[in-house]
């Protein structure tokens, strides 16, 4: 259902009010209408109720038009007032609408019967200030939005016009530049630019102008205090609503960590390949499925393999049927658990069978890094211990037999010599006692 408007009409004369109420009942009921004969009644009315208009006579006893129209101001500055006048009382009219009155109606049956199209054009007007008043808050809105958002972004942010001069550069992009605004204005800001940047940037600055293309670049400032700022610089057209370019838009990136990290990583990564290079150890940097990607001059000396050679070589072409699953065992431990130590023999060039232990680690999933150091002369000299170790144990047990034996035998004749030494001492013993006997006979 649609709702009705509410109209507030202000007039002392009965016969006024019948005529207007006459009129606006011609539109089917669009209207209700709340009449008021005096200035209590009106304030009354005004306070307590909701209308969307009011309707004031100008000639009221006591209380004129232009004073309906103050207090409506001062209480419900939003609620359009319409003043209806006397023929020949434009001036009065004009006056009403120089003080806010929302339009004005000639007191006539004439004009008096048109004012339904009157009060809607007034009510359409009013919705039309109100929508634009919201849009003009709502830009209001937006913009201190953008505004702070150009100012607490972490990014620098400039505008220039279409012949790419700068005409707006934020906090931010003061901070990483060194510069302020007035001496960024214009070109400036190539002040700023280091040195060896300066023509370069200049020049793709230049393209992106002449082809209403973005522009994307990194380039350093050279502070006024002497520091260096990287920066990653990003313009794209700025277009009004036809599409006519107005300008570019842009930001600026502080991006000095990044840089120092990739130096850092680029110098470590540098450090690291000498290192491998001239490591002792044999190095293969081999991929997932066992394909060697890097290997060192030790590889290639250890394998007797050109280093361009073993490049196209993988794991399982430096060793024999019987030792290679051992050693896709061993590659694949190093996927699981990141790291294992082998010992397994390899095929040298020339075909001979040489011995090395791998202590292989994970670096990603698709790169491993392994250190082999060989141990043939080790291994050897192992054996050859070995069976030195075994012709001295045999010898040791010869000779521990022929000990044996030696003692077996001086034993025996220690048993006789004791024999002997106690059966002389018996004879002595009885001897003796003979001698005994004879001297006592």
């Amino acid at each position: 259902m649609k709702t009705k408007i509410r109209i507030l009409h202000v007039d002392d004369s009965v016969h006024d009010r019948i005529l207007v109420l006459d009129a606006l009942e011609k539109e089917h009921g669009e209207y209700e209408v709340v009449s008021a004969d005096n200035r209590i009644t009106f304030e009354k009315l005004l306070s307590e109720g909701e209308f969307d208009l009011v309707l004031s006579d100008f000639n009221i006893l006591g209380f004129d038009g232009l004073q309906v129209l103050n207090v409506v101001k001062s209480q419900r500055p939003d609620l359009p007032v319409i003043i209806v006048t006397g023929t020949g009382s434009e001036e009065i009219a004009i006056q009403a609408m120089k003080m806010g009155a929302a339009d004005y109606v000639i007191k006539s049956v004439k004009h008096i019967q048109a004012l339904s199209p009157t009060i809607k054009s007034v009510l359409e007007h009013k919705e039309l200030i109100k929508k634009h008043n919201e849009a003009l808050e709502l830009l209001k809105e937006n913009e201190q939005l953008f505004k702070t958002l150009i100012e607490e972004a972490p990014v620098g942010i400039f505008k220039t016009d279409i012949k790419g001069d700068t005409t707006y550069v934020s906090p931010r992009w003061c901070e990483i530049s060194g510069l302020n605004f007035q001496e960024a204005k214009g070109k400036g800001w190539l002040n700023a630019v280091y040195p060896d940047d300066k023509n370069r940037l200049a020049e793709e600055w230049q393209n992106a102008l002449e082809n209403n293309s973005p522009s994307v670049v990194e380039y350093r400032f050279l502070r006024p205090d002497g520091t260096i700022s990287w920066v990653s610089g990003k313009a794209v057209p700025q277009k009004d609503d036809s599409g006519k370019l107005i300008g570019y838009i842009g930001t600026a990136s502080d991006i000095t960590e990044r840089k120092q990290a990739e130096e850092d990583l680029k110098e470590s990564e540098e450090k690291f390949k000498s290192y491998i290079q001239h490591s002792p150890l044999g190095v293969f940097i081999v991929d997932e499925k066992g394909k060697f990607i890097e290997v060192n001059i030790a590889a290639s000396e250890l394998t007797g393999f050109r280093i361009d050679e073993l490049l196209t070589m993988s794991i399982p072409n430096l060793f024999t049927e019987e030792t290679l699953p051992a050693a896709i065992n061993h590659f694949e431990q190093v996927k699981r658990e990141g790291e294992a130590t082998v010992d397994i023999p390899y095929i040298h060039k020339n075909g001979s069978v040489k011995h090395w232990i791998v202590s292989a680690v994970k670096l990603s999933d698709n790169k491993f890094l392994e250190f082999v150091t060989d141990i043939t002369e080790l291994k050897s000299a192992q054996e050859e211990i070995t069976i030195l170790n075994s012709e001295l144990e045999k010898k040791i047990e010869v000779r521990t037999t022929e000990l044996k034996e030696k003692i077996d035998e001086l034993e025996r004749m220690n048993k006789l010599f004791i024999g002997r030494e106690l059966r002389i001492k018996e004879l002595r013993d009885k001897i003796e006692e003979l001698n005994k006997q004879l001297e006592k006979k």
